[in-house]
């Protein structure tokens, strides 16, 4: 494939979408931790290592001071101290079929930096939640606009692997008026018959605007391959724009 330009890389947090004001983004992702031998221990007693791959992130920003712009998001983030945001990463633009990575982090550091003689910047380092794993991740919705209950697209992902760590990510974006909506992550082997994705907590319903992030450990590995996320109830509002993924990660 082409080599693929920095301009197509897109940041979701929550149901935020940062890549309008950041300039720069580097993902760190390393391998579990090894067990390890605590030193004093007579019995050596092993020290569990983490059974997750950990995460971090550096994203740099122009700085933008208007109401529910980035300096806004960034500062209600990190003064929540939660390590349980939804982060997105995605690098080939915004189509759907896009692949990145999913995970939960939180937002360890906000640098504003002025030069007298340049704009003023962004400077953040995001830190994975030691919890859960950042799985290589697939867009099955990309800022689609729906009204009613719908099936929704769906999209082939060959991750039939064992013990899989099966993640399902919604974003309502946008509404308009006052609603519910809910939003189901199915399976299915065919691209025909359809099951909600078996384990996976359903993601709550939607009053207004939001991110909620579910995961589930597969251990028959006979997860898809394709999936979907389905709005299965939908009332009150005019409409809803939505931004769905799912995400895998072969556990070790």
């Amino acid at each position: 494939m082409p080599r693929v330009h920095g301009q197509s890389a897109r940041i979701y947090v929550n149901e935020f979408n940062l890549s309008g004001r950041a300039n720069n983004l580097t993902l760190n992702i390393g391998n579990p931790a090894a067990d390890v031998t605590a030193y004093e221990d007579l019995a050596k007693t092993a020290v569990q290592g983490k059974s997750t791959r950990g995460w971090d992130a550096a994203i740099d920003a122009w700085f933008d001071p208007d109401d529910d712009e980035i300096d806004q998001i960034l500062w209600d983030l990190i003064n929540s101290a939660s390590m349980a945001n939804p982060w997105g990463f995605y690098f080939d633009g915004p189509q759907e079929g896009g692949r990145g990575y999913e995970g939960l982090g939180g937002l360890e550091t906000d640098n504003i930096r002025f030069p007298l003689n340049a704009a003023g910047q962004l400077v953040t380092a995001v830190r994975g939640n030691s919890g859960q794993m950042i799985g290589r991740s697939t867009k099955i919705r990309e800022a689609n606009v729906v009204s009613a209950v719908e099936d929704g697209n769906s999209e082939s992902i060959l991750t039939t692997v064992t013990n899989n760590l099966v993640i399902s990510v919604a974003r309502v974006i946008a509404v308009t008026g006052s609603g519910s909506i809910t939003v189901l992550a199915e399976e299915s082997p065919d691209d025909a018959v359809w099951n909600p994705v078996s384990g996976l907590t359903a993601h709550p319903s939607f009053t207004a605007i939001g991110a909620d992030f579910q995961s589930v450990a597969s251990a028959a590995g006979g997860e898809g391959p394709f999936f979907r996320h389905r709005v299965s109830a939908y009332s009150g509002f005019t409409d809803v724009t939505l931004r769905t993924a799912m995400a895998f990660v072969e556990e070790i």
